[in-house]
């Protein structure tokens, strides 16, 4: 855990359930809070302007928008 009083926030975006998960769980055991969790290019898009997190995760292929143009 962080000393860091407030916590960073980040985005996780992956169509597996499982890495989710997984990413969830070690992102907040580091001390980051996790705002959003998306399972499509199209939901992390939508999620990083409703929260503009500190930290995004991308899956490079996902369903509707993979990473990279979702990350342009």
């Amino acid at each position: 855990m962080l000393d860091n009083p407030v916590p960073r926030t980040i985005l996780i975006a992956d169509d597996s359930f499982f890495i989710r998960l997984i990413l969830q769980s070690l992102a907040e055991e580091a001390g980051w809070k996790v705002v959003a969790l998306s399972e499509t290019g199209v939901e992390a898009v939508n999620a990083f302007r409703q929260h503009r997190p500190d930290l995004v995760t991308l899956d490079l292929v996902m369903p509707e928008l993979g990473g990279l143009e979702a990350l342009a």
